[in-house]
């Protein structure tokens, strides 16, 4: 991705406990969405409709978007 936004310098919220995630990753862009929407709005459902369309759609590989092995146990999209 051409734009690559940088992780909050004093978060507020949950932001990943993972450091080692790459800014120019669909994750890390879903993440920083997710964690803007918790800001602006707490009962946003977005975490809630983004794993209701990944278990809709089992076949996306959420690895090759740069996903680590353990992106649901982190508290940002729990």
């Amino acid at each position: 991705m051409s734009i690559r936004p940088q992780s909050p310098r004093n978060p507020h919220k949950q932001w990943l406990i993972d450091k080692n995630i790459q800014n120019n990753r669909t994750y890390f862009i879903l993440s920083m969405l997710s964690y803007l929407l918790q800001t602006v709005n707490p009962k946003s459902s977005f975490r809630d409709r983004f794993h209701s369309l990944l278990s809709e759609y089992e076949n996306v590989d959420v690895r090759s978007m740069g996903f680590p092995a353990n992106w649901k146990a982190e508290p940002l999209w729990i």
